[in-house]
């Protein structure tokens, strides 16, 4: 994307033109930049490049080159700022219009299975297994563990949440471990303990 810049009664004003082919090799060709664009697109206010870096666990020099070649491509601005090294996303611009909508596997299931589970009723459920753990390969199964105060109650969530079962899988493609057991059936399966220290708390 070219960019012109006018100096207008020392004002200076910048113009934008969009890349038609290959944008997106060029917006998000490498896994830096795409983590770097998802981070600024979900950033309210402007940041410093050292702080981009810091968060992303990459180096100062690599956030500046992207940073660059980000705003030769409309994303970011420079942001009114005592230091050049802050940046601010184009928001009016066609990048963040779609970037915005980003987002990563992991995220979605969540978000997709705390919002199911609750609508069910459950009160109490955890996300476990390699996943959980970050040690996941890509055919790693999804591990839903609920717990219920009564056996009715285990049955009744067993059948309604067969269509969660199925749309996760269908989705992601990867199998679904859902396991429904009652707080007391928990309690004496010692070797469950660990999900609750290694898991994550879904409800």
């Amino acid at each position: 994307m070219p960019l012109f810049f006018h100096n207008i009664f020392n004002v200076t004003y910048v113009t934008y033109f969009m890349l038609f082919r290959d944008y997106w090799e060029s917006l998000l060709g490498s896994r830096a930049k795409v983590k770097v664009a998802m981070l600024l697109a979900a950033k309210e206010s402007a940041a410093s490049e050292r702080k981009l870096a810091a968060e992303l666990g990459l180096s100062p020099m690599t956030v500046n080159r992207i940073m660059a070649e980000f705003r030769d491509l409309g994303f970011v601005e420079r942001a009114e700022s005592p230091n050049s090294n802050h940046w601010k996303v184009r928001k009016t611009g066609f990048a963040y219009r779609t970037v915005s909508q980003l987002k990563q596997p992991m995220d979605v299931l969540l978000a997709g299975m705390k919002s199911a589970l609750k609508n069910k009723g459950v009160e109490k459920a955890y996300f476990f297994g390699p996943l959980a753990k970050e040690e996941e390969k890509p055919e790693s199964e999804i591990g839903i563990l609920v717990l219920v105060p009564t056996e009715e109650k285990a049955g009744l969530v067993r059948r309604e949440l067969q269509e969660l079962v199925g749309k996760v899988k269908e989705i992601y493609g990867n199998e679904v471990r859902l396991s429904v057991m009652t707080d007391a059936e928990f309690e004496e399966k010692q070797q469950l303990r660990n999900i609750l220290n290694e898991g994550m708390r879904l409800v």
